[in-house]
């Protein structure tokens, strides 16, 4: 990926930003115009955070594979929750058994 823009944080900072954000705001110590303030600031990280994963999904697509004549083959990536899959690869639990966390 590309680095960030002068300006812009990097994807760890953001969310560093974003975790202190929601600590100020759920503390309710901040009035309503700084409270304003950091929501509209906290939305703009979010975009920044998402257009940071999108482009990182992106380069995972373009990275997956090469095929024999050197040219990539895109492969998308599984938007699935690694819980969802894993429980789909589960067996099916018989009537009244216990299910096993490990």
């Amino acid at each position: 990926m590309s680095d960030p823009a002068p300006n812009e944080p990097t994807f760890e900072e953001a969310l560093r930003d974003l975790d202190r954000i929601v600590q100020d705001l759920e503390s309710g110590q901040t009035g309503l115009e700084e409270s304003l303030s950091l929501y509209e600031r906290g939305v703009h990280l979010i975009r920044g955070c998402q257009a940071k994963l999108r482009a990182a999904e992106q380069r995972i697509l373009l990275l997956t594979e090469v095929d024999a004549e050197g040219k990539a083959v895109v492969q998308p990536f599984q938007h699935a929750a690694t819980a969802e899959s894993a429980k789909a690869k589960r067996p099916a639990k018989k009537a009244g058994e216990a299910e096993k966390l490990f």
